[in-house]
């Protein structure tokens, strides 16, 4: 009943049934989640639109939480994603590179927060895709 909604009933929306209504032009600065070890499941619930992010935090190492259960890489999904992680549950889009490196971005929270010096060195780090020869 509705008098007791929100009580003991908490809904459940998958992100892309939310992101879906957004301009398709729209970046996406950050992600920030803290969903008591079920952070890996809720940026799955990203799905098509994980790449239109710039910057994703989470507690990805979820050891601390006994109910969690994690059927997936939540790294491989970043990382097929083009993200490529920076520290402390960071990880940030080769996308946006060149945003970050001018700066212009807000990756940070308050218990997560990584310099541009930081950021620009884990891209650095990143995998560069095969270069495509067309003959």
């Amino acid at each position: 009943t509705q008098s007791t909604w929100g009580a003991r009933y908490v809904p459940k929306v998958r992100l892309d049934r939310v992101l879906r209504y957004l301009p398709e032009d729209v970046v996406l600065e950050e992600l920030k989640v803290d969903a008591q070890g079920h952070d890996a499941e809720v940026v799955a619930g990203v799905g098509k639109f994980l790449p239109r992010f710039k910057c994703i935090i989470g507690e990805f190492d979820t050891t601390a939480y006994a109910a969690a259960e994690k059927s997936f890489s939540v790294e491989r999904l970043l990382q097929d994603a083009g993200f490529v992680f920076v520290a402390n549950g960071m990880w940030v889009n080769t996308r946006f590179a060149a945003d970050f490196k001018a700066g212009r971005y807000i990756c940070s929270a308050y218990d997560v927060e990584a310099t541009q010096t930081t950021i620009l060195a884990a891209l650095r780090r990143a995998p560069r895709p095969p270069l495509i020869h067309i003959s």
